[in-house]
């Protein structure tokens, strides 16, 4: 990779992340990249094509360091903890404004778009990471299960953004651990 097509995507990543993509022209984002609107579109031809790459960088980092930190635990329940306590940690960053994959759902709607394809794989990854760490621990119904914890966590993403950081995402564990997977 280019360091101007990663200037591109460094720069245009949080410009997403905190204002939304229709909210962020291509324009700000040359500027801030400090590269022409030539260069801009010799890496990323179309606003979409942009969008999406932004997309699968974030899904190859978040990928890499929940892998990471999972990879630190030897037991099935200590790596879901694991995944809870990562996604609590990212609410507590100062630049958390919420989830780019939840934002690309909301503003590309068309379920056939290559920008929503992307935050869907990734969304069923971390699904199929919950799901393979409840079957290593015998749960029964580690299907129904896994999307059951998927929507505590989307919501718990969600409500890092409304209230500010990982206020509600502490204690959340205790429960999920005690009351949903019964150990």
């Amino acid at each position: 990779m280019t360091a101007k097509r990663e200037a591109i995507l460094e720069k245009a990543q949080p410009l997403f992340a905190r204002y939304g993509y229709h909210a962020v022209g291509v324009d700000r984002i040359k500027e801030e990249a400090g590269v022409s609107k030539m260069t801009l579109y010799k890496y990323f031809p179309t606003k979409d094509a942009l969008i999406e790459s932004v997309l699968e960088r974030r899904d190859a980092q978040m990928r890499e360091s929940i892998r990471a930190a999972l990879a630190c635990f030897g037991t099935p329940l200590e790596r879901l903890e694991a995944l809870f306590a990562w996604h609590a940690a990212w609410f507590a960053e100062p630049d958390f404004y919420g989830c780019l994959f939840i934002k690309a759902c909301d503003e590309f709607p068309d379920r056939t778009c290559a920008i929503r394809q992307v935050a869907v794989r990734h969304k069923r990854w971390i699904e199929d990471t919950i799901r393979t760490e409840l079957a290593a621990i015998g749960h029964a119904e580690e299907r129904e299960l896994a999307a059951c914890l998927m929507v505590l966590l989307e919501g718990m993403i969600v409500q890092a953004n409304l209230q500010g950081g990982a206020a509600r995402a502490s204690g959340m564990w205790d429960m999920i651990r005690t009351r949903l997977i019964g150990v």
